[in-house]
């Protein structure tokens, strides 16, 4: 790398810390009386609603369901929604004491292409499995970039990557 070219990877990497530090502030006092925020109720619809620090409120707050903006909630109902189509695509409750194989998809984060891998007997929470590496390859190439949905911190990896 020349010294121009080290220089703007540096200044990437200290703005992408700093704008990482903005919004963990800004997430830690939020929210406070009279904020607005987003919501999903048992329906799946979106509602607004304004912080009075009620019950409603609190029990929404620690069930993770209050969200800044519309596009937030939609995105997690988006991906409420792949979780339910993708297990229901594998069709597989796996047998742990069999000792067989449990397939399941995951990104590379190099190369951020989706692959297959297995586990022998150990489970991974939150994981969906697949009976064979063949169904497996098929959900990547049914769902395709939809699995994005299923990465958490997608912000702040398009930060550290201005």
């Amino acid at each position: 790398m020349t010294d121009k070219t080290t220089e703007i990877a540096n200044l990437k990497n200290t703005i992408n810390e700093l704008l990482m530090r903005v919004n963990r502030l800004q997430a830690a006092d939020w929210p406070r009386k009279g904020d607005a925020y987003w919501a999903r109720d048992v329906f799946g619809r979106i509602c607004k609603d304004i912080w009075m620090n009620c019950a409603l409120d609190n029990t929404a707050q620690a069930l993770g369901n209050i969200y800044r903006t519309k596009e937030d909630v939609e995105r997690e109902l988006d991906r409420l929604r792949l979780m339910v189509e993708l297990k229901a695509f594998a069709d597989y409750v796996p047998d742990w004491s069999d000792g067989s194989a449990k397939y399941l998809i995951r990104k590379d984060t190099d190369s951020e292409a989706w692959s297959v891998d297995w586990c022998p007997g150990w489970e991974i929470p939150n994981t969906i499995y697949f009976k064979s590496p063949r169904r497996a390859h098929e959900a990547i190439e049914h769902f395709g970039d939809r699995l994005n949905l299923l990465l958490g911190g997608q912000d702040e990896r398009r930060l550290r990557r201005i």
